[in-house]
């Protein structure tokens, strides 16, 4: 299945994942989330309802969510674009993780404008429901961390499935206190092999909501790692947090 799936657009998303993600997610549900996210590029109009619905809610967070295209020629950025194009991607994450039952995958650099001032989002239409347990846990594993609660953080982790992995995420977590964090993709893809592998190890099976999340962080550690330089990830959550 992964290897028809590389022969789509798919793959634009699936080279940014960890090879041992899909050994530690079950057939049946990969299947399941695959057919979610397959399905939700051919609902036009649900898309369409889910930006009219969500896009408002983000010119809070310094971004518009267009139908226009992103793609063309852009000049590069100076510094302070640059800042706050990669503020208003991570703010992009953290808000659909803690306030949006929803998730829209790509936030790769290619879906991203910056133009006068603005930032400018032009997604493509991959999108599905979190699955609440997982969501929780995702959402418990990040105010957990943040906050220094470590039985939070544990409870999420488990909730995630991914307790095996627990050092590896705090050695992550607790790289410079998330104050200026250089993103690369082949470090999230080695991190995130370590987790897997762990997972693996101890039995665990990844749950549904592994898979979206898996491929939108791929693609978020794409887009900060092409703007370059590094950036406050604990300011980003902090401004969603209190929201």
């Amino acid at each position: 299945m992964l290897e028809l799936l590389r022969k789509t657009e798919w793959s634009l998303f699936i080279d940014l994942v960890s090879p041992s993600f899909f050994e530690v997610l079950p057939g049946r549900v990969l299947r399941q989330e695959f057919g979610r996210l397959f399905s939700s590029t051919r609902d036009r109009a649900g898309f369409a309802a889910l930006r009219a619905a969500r896009g408002p809610g983000l010119t809070a967070l310094g971004l518009t969510w267009t139908e226009r295209s992103s793609k063309g020629s852009v000049s590069p950025l100076e510094d302070a674009g640059r800042r706050r194009e990669g503020h208003a991607a991570l703010r992009l994450y953290f808000h659909q993780l803690l306030h949006w039952d929803e998730v829209v995958v790509d936030q790769r650099a290619v879906a991203f404008r910056s133009s006068g001032g603005e930032v400018l989002w032009n997604p493509k239409p991959l999108w599905t429901r979190w699955e609440p347990r997982f969501r929780d846990g995702v959402r418990d594993v990040y105010r957990g961390f943040f906050a220094g609660d470590d039985a939070r953080f544990r409870t999420g982790l488990a909730a995630m499935g991914m307790l095996a992995g627990e050092d590896v995420f705090r050695a992550v977590f607790g790289s410079d206190d998330q104050r200026a964090v250089a993103f690369s993709v082949k470090g999230f893809q080695h991190t995130f092999h370590e987790i897997f592998v762990r997972c693996r190890d101890a039995g665990a099976e990844l749950p549904g909501g592994a898979l979206p999340l898996g491929l939108t962080l791929g693609s978020l550690y794409q887009h900060l790692e092409a703007l370059g330089g590094t950036f406050d990830v604990r300011a980003a959550f902090a401004a969603e947090v209190d929201r």
